[in-house]
């Protein structure tokens, strides 16, 4: 009997160690891109482009993505959002701190390689609904600012993948006019 606890203990080891070990191969390293471009944000009847950088940290251990994002229209303020995805569900929440406003979303894709994210932030009687598009090199995003019923505002926005290794050298020229 006491050899049969034993193998049972041994075999129930090795079995742990197994999985573990099967789903450390699994887990996919995080992988932080950085992105440039223009975003085209329209109040009203009044458009205005501005150049953006983000960068982001698709990290799967965690569960997040980190994202850090810079505008020419104030290329010293940093916008950070920190959010938290539910990879079964295919879902996303963050709080937006710009707004001050709690926003949620969806994934296409495949789990850490999506290739698209529609998100929804509501503050007050203030609704954000946007997408990102995601192919390749290129992040396009589209989105729409409803105060109610009404169309207040929108934004577009492509930006392009650069080397992150210049990442302060893009910063730095959304203070050039």
């Amino acid at each position: 009997m006491r050899y049969g606890a034993r193998m049972r203990t041994t075999m129930l080891a090795f079995l742990l160690a197994s999985l573990f070990l099967a789903s450390a191969a699994i887990a996919e390293p995080a992988v932080t891109r950085c992105y440039a471009g223009n975003q085209t944000a329209k109040i009203g009847t009044i458009a205005k482009t501005f150049r953006e950088v983000i960068q982001r940290t698709l990290d799967p251990a965690a569960s997040e993505i980190r994202q850090h994002g810079w505008l020419s229209r104030d290329p010293s303020r940093e916008v950070v959002l920190l959010i938290k995805v539910d990879v079964k569900a295919a879902t996303f929440a963050f709080d937006d701190p710009e707004l001050g406003a709690r926003g949620t979303g969806t994934l296409e894709g495949k789990a850490w390689h999506w290739t698209s994210m529609t998100q929804k932030v509501t503050k007050d009687t203030v609704e954000l609904v946007g997408t990102t598009k995601i192919d390749g090199d290129h992040l396009r995003q589209h989105g729409e600012i409803h105060k109610g019923d009404k169309l207040i505002g929108a934004f577009d926005g492509d930006l392009v993948v650069f080397d992150c290794a210049k990442l302060a050298d893009e910063r730095a020229a959304l203070a050039k006019p």
